[in-house]
């Protein structure tokens, strides 16, 4: 019998937390799921940890789990398309291998979306800065109350007000046909805009379930050459985009896109303890894609924030880099 969610753990030179993250996969208060861990090519010593982490397990536990192995490293796109082929599961679950879920998170995600028959399930989630130990929870997250429509996840992401993340329960089905970005490291904001688009309704759960781990060597947490995958990914959503709402609107949506991209690739060079040349570069870079007229545009909107980070970046990036380190020592 088939389970009912499989959950995906990609697994790349993780040897460090990923016996945490597998820990709390098989600590879930119900058992009707199958853990998929992808070795992604890792080249440390990750098969070891994963190794121990199972042997610690109960025998029963260990029947829910299969290993997959890529021999070089592929990615997202290479991960989900293993995954998936391999899923058995209703529903699909991605849980990052230095990342934790709470106990209740499969059974809270399930029965929203029985209850609620949607095929995609958003849970807010809980940062933990591991250099700091400060946690808190995830700042875009201004969700329709209850349940909504495709559209208005897209609407909303594209505004700023939801991240779109992988760690939600997806219906498996949505995966079919889906185009992915081969080798951007942001894809996976491209497959979650396809899945958004193909649902009908979508639930969100308030409830902090997923544990997102800041690291200032993660990937995520410090700047890389893959920072220019960014703008990129942001041009590939826009013909979603288009086809969700009205030109008029459509638009307006680019440009917070774009201007959202624009601002995540500006803090991120400012967060690095040291001015680098990347750092250098992609600031530069972001002076010139930011236009008075645009700042204009998001003034006459009231988005302060927006106008005081790319205004000050376009003024005086070395002010936009001491006040942005000093708001993040402040937590």
């Amino acid at each position: 019998m088939s389970p009912a969610v499989s959950v995906v753990m990609a697994v790349y030179n993780g040897s460090e937390h990923v016996a945490r993250a597998i820990n709390s996969v098989l600590g879930q208060t119900i058992v009707d799921y199958e853990l998929l861990i992808v070795d992604d090519g890792s080249t440390d010593d990750s098969s070891a940890a994963i190794a121990a982490a199972l042997e610690a397990r109960t025998a029963a536990e260990r029947q829910r789990i299969r290993l997959l192995r890529h021999e070089r490293n592929r990615g997202y796109d290479g991960v989900t398309e293993t995954a998936v082929a391999a899923a058995t599961g209703d529903w699909v679950f991605f849980v990052d291998s230095d990342d934790t879920i709470e106990p209740q998170t499969l059974e809270a995600l399930l029965d929203s979306a029985l209850t609620s028959d949607s095929q995609v399930v958003i849970p807010q989630q809980r940062t933990v800065d591991e250099d700091t130990g400060r946690t808190g929870l995830l700042r875009q997250w201004a969700p329709p109350s209850g349940v909504s429509t495709g559209t208005e996840t897209v609407r909303r992401f594209a505004r700023g007000e939801l991240v779109s993340s992988q760690h939600a329960l997806i219906r498996r089905n949505l995966f079919e046909d889906l185009q992915i970005a081969s080798a951007n490291t942001f894809s996976d904001v491209l497959v979650m805009t396809q899945a958004y688009c193909r649902s009908k309704r979508i639930s969100y759960l308030t409830e902090p379930l997923y544990n997102y781990s800041i690291r200032s060597n993660s990937i995520t947490g410090s700047l890389r050459d893959t920072i220019w995958d960014l703008p990129v990914a942001v041009t590939q959503l826009y013909p979603y985009v288009d086809a969700q709402v009205e030109p008029r609107e459509a638009a307006e949506l680019r440009r917070r896109l774009r201007h959202g991209a624009l601002w995540q690739m500006a803090n991120k060079a400012a967060a690095e303890p040291r001015v680098t040349p990347l750092g250098r570069e992609v600031t530069r870079w972001v002076r010139q894609h930011v236009l008075w007229r645009n700042l204009l545009w998001f003034a006459v909107r009231r988005k302060p924030m927006v106008l005081v980070v790319l205004g000050l970046v376009k003024l005086s990036p070395g002010l936009h880099r001491r006040l942005y380190r000093s708001y993040k020592a402040r937590g």
